[in-house]
């Protein structure tokens, strides 16, 4: 029997997890596994070799760094996902697709992902892209030293989060989607596959990554105050149903085009320089699978 490859990240969640450990984790339980660590630069080597399955130890960034391998290299590949992160977004997704119900450890859950052009970029997303508040947030945290125990703590990310919704500028952005323009100022503009956003801000509690369908989420320049009510009850008191209030607009989407004079974008955790650019994003259903790790 082919062995089982894990692609393991020795920084997620602080580092908080060795490679024995995790190796210790699986032979446990009765696997072949080689690990590959994502400091080697060769790690996506192990993708060429003949597999059982594959499984990412880490959390959502390495779960986007091994997606976009197999993605660029057109490979058929399921992933089993092993979260050692801060949010673990994508595998409280998986872990409410699964419910209660047992599945078969190779029995696969579809994933749909974002296929994004633009005349300086092609790419794809498996959680969300978008402009507004979140790119800059995510440039703070990234310059942070201490960036691993803020992630951690709920009080400091809606300290920088709200201090960075309060001085920003939305920028005029002009919006195509279903047969429907939408030009504004906007705060937020999040292109969603899955419901969570960043540090576990449910946003679009309606939507399901394997529906053949994404959720534009709006919120207009001018409900600042109303969006840091939403980031302090996310953040400090969790989802609930006041979370989603009137501040927020939302239209289900296959294809959509963007352009902004915002001057950056994110496509999952990375950031995107494309001021004043058309982007275009279609629908790639199914494209991914995952199974039960």
């Amino acid at each position: 029997m082919d062995p089982s490859a894990i692609i393991y990240n020795p920084t997620a969640g602080g580092g908080r997890h060795s490679a024995e450990e995790v190796i210790a984790h699986f032979t446990g339980m009765g696997m072949e596994v080689t690990l590959s660590s994502t400091d080697d630069p060769q790690w996506a080597d192990a993708l060429k070799k003949p597999l059982q399955s594959l499984i990412v130890a880490g959390g959502d960034g390495t779960v986007h760094k091994v997606a976009l391998e197999i993605l660029d290299r057109d490979l058929h590949l399921p992933m089993a996902v092993h979260p050692l992160g801060t949010a673990n977004n994508i595998a409280k997704v998986l872990g409410t697709l699964r419910g209660d119900t047992p599945r078969k450890s190779l029995e696969s859950i579809p994933f749909d992902v974002g296929k994004i052009s633009s005349s300086r970029v092609k790419g794809y997303f498996i959680e969300s892209m978008g402009l507004g508040v979140f790119p800059k947030f995510i440039k703070a945290i990234k310059k942070e030293k201490d960036r691993d125990s803020i992630k951690r703590d709920n009080v400091q990310l809606l300290r920088k989060f709200t201090d960075i919704v309060s001085h920003y500028k939305p920028r005029k952005t002009t919006i195509s989607v279903e047969g429907i323009k939408i030009k504004g100022e906007f705060l937020l503009v999040e292109l969603l596959n899955i419901n969570f956003l960043g540090p576990n801000l449910d946003l679009s509690p309606k939507s399901v990554p394997s529906d053949g369908s994404f959720e534009l989420c709006l919120v207009p320049g001018q409900r600042k105050e109303e969006f840091k009510e939403f980031l302090a009850h996310a953040l400090l008191k969790g989802p609930g149903p006041s979370e989603m209030g009137p501040c927020f607009l939302r239209i289900p989407f296959k294809k959509i085009k963007l352009k902004s004079k915002d001057p950056h974008s994110h496509i999952d955790d990375g950031i995107l320089d494309n001021p004043g650019k058309r982007i275009k994003v279609g629908l790639l259903q199914g494209r991914l699978n995952f199974i039960q790790s």
